[in-house]
């Protein structure tokens, strides 16, 4: 019976050995494997006795098969690979012959040179040529650097006369070749249908005005080897002064910068006078805005002004008939004359906290606006400053306010609201001159309010006091 019992075991025990020496080959294979020291994702030292780790191989990228891809520009052309932008094949366009438009290499179709007899050209005693219009119908505009004169003698292009083409509603694009050194003012303004336009390398001078109220001009390119111009976004930058000269409905005012430097810092005169454009952010780079920049931009539905511009000029955004949405920096000082004329879309507007004046007709016409409140900085309003604003149902004066020119509110006659937030006693410092407010409105003086405990109003005695004094910013107002 013993004997039994001692069979059974050993054949028990077989298997369970044999599974316990298996587990154990299997645990010192896995730990064979393990780091020598820290867990799982601990690098291993080398130990004195291993020999050197040499650092991994530099692998290179895969090699991968060019696919060139053709671009170019009205005057050359070159191939770029898509994987690594490398460049090769650049150079000018070559055509078959003369009446060729179709380059033999890159495929380019250009426009051939508009026929000199469909344009009006002049020859100035140099010797030289200038554009002056066109005498029939032009779609597509292209002016060669180059003309015949009366002995059939090649003779240079050198201009483009003031209002060569305005008000052309003929042109669809323009096209300008090397040669021409000079555009001069409004030639191609209000050409209404003009989409497109590309100037050449050789241009030295482009009145600002020479494409104001293009309306649907969203493509505006310069040949990048000019020495005195530069496009980027749509938008025509001086290089030297990096102004903005001209922009369009497809511009973007650019924030990037080369080097250290920003592109663009000022945006010019008349820069988008009368363009499609319908709305603008002016970022932190833009220091100034001229005068006119803006003028009769009837799409623009919103305008935003950061931190880093001083003055909102004469007739910025006069005629601006869309315009509803606008926020001002608070870096603003003044608004100069005519600055939102006839803006009749304007509701409401937050003056900047840091305002000292408001030039003559600032907002002159603006009959959507409501309600307006000033700032604690305030110490002028020019006259004729709101006149007109017909929607005007209440106002609140800073005891900053030293003065208030004539006819300033005159015509606003839904206004029945006039607070000043100083005392009465301030309020008969304050010049005001004749008829600054409409007839039988009273000023109700909020600091004797908040004082008494009760409302204290008066009808405004001052409007002759002192009539030969300034009251606002002066004629000329705020209009550098």
């Amino acid at each position: 019976m013993e004997k039994t019992k001692k069979k059974v075991l050993f054949w028990v025990l077989i298997p369970l050995i044999s599974a316990l020496l298996i587990a154990g080959i299997v645990i010192g294979s896995v730990m064979s494997c393990a780091p020598k020291s820290g867990g799982p994702n601990t690098p291993v030292e080398p130990g004195p006795d291993d020999p050197p780790v040499d650092d991994p191989p530099v692998v290179d990228p895969p090699p991968h098969e060019h696919q060139w891809m053709w671009t170019y520009t009205p005057t050359e052309h070159y191939q770029y690979c898509g994987a690594d932008s490398e460049i090769r094949n650049k150079g000018p366009h070559e055509y078959a012959n003369e009446e060729e438009t179709v380059c033999k290499y890159c495929g380019y179709v250009r426009k051939l040179p508009t026929k000199q007899e469909d344009m009006e050209v002049e020859f100035d005693e140099d010797g030289n040529a200038k554009i002056g219009g066109a005498t029939g119908t032009i779609n597509d505009l292209v002016i060669s650097g180059t003309v015949k004169d009366p002995d059939g003698n090649d003779v240079d292009v050198v201009e483009i006369t003031e209002e060569a083409f305005k008000d052309n509603n003929d042109l669809h694009s323009l096209t300008i070749l090397d040669g021409v050194k000079e555009i001069g003012r409004d030639a191609f303004s209000g050409c209404s249908m003009l989409e497109s336009v590309w100037l050449p390398k050789t241009v030295e001078y482009i009145h600002p005005q020479a494409f104001q109220t293009c309306k649907n001009l969203k493509s505006i390119i310069i040949d990048e080897n000019n020495p005195v111009y530069m496009s980027i976004y749509n938008c025509i930058i001086k290089i030297d002064d990096k102004c903005l000269i001209i922009g369009c409905k497809g511009s973007t005012i650019p924030t990037r910068t080369d080097g250290s430097q920003y592109l663009v810092t000022s945006i010019g005169e008349y820069a988008f006078c009368g363009s499609g454009i319908q709305k603008i952010e002016i970022p932190n780079n833009i220091t100034e805005i001229g005068a006119h920049a803006f003028d009769d931009c009837t799409s623009l539905t919103e305008f935003t002004c950061l931190e880093s511009v001083t003055q909102i000029h004469r007739y910025t955004f006069n005629g601006c008939t869309a315009l509803t949405d606008v926020v001002l920096g608070d870096g603003i000082t003044a608004i100069g004359q005519n600055a939102f004329f006839e803006c009749t879309a304007l509701e409401s507007i937050v003056f900047p906290k840091n305002l000292e004046t408001i030039g003559q007709y600032a907002f002159k016409g603006c009959t959507s606006l409501k309600e307006i409140t000033f700032n604690d900085a305030l110490t002028g309003i020019d006259k004729y400053a709101f006149i007109g604003c017909t929607a005007l149902e209440s106002i609140t004066l800073p005891a900053s306010i030293l003065g208030i020119g004539s006819l300033a509110f005159a015509g606003c006659n839904k206004l029945t609201s006039i607070i000043y937030e100083g005392t009465q006693e301030q309020w008969a410092k304050v010049r005001t001159e004749a008829g600054w407010k409409p007839d039988g409105v009273e000023v109700t003086f909020a600091a004797d309010s908040n004082e008494n405990g009760q409302d204290n109003t008066g009808t405004d005695k001052g409007d002759t006091q002192n009539p030969g004094a300034n009251a606002g910013s002066g004629d000329g107002g705020t209009d550098n």
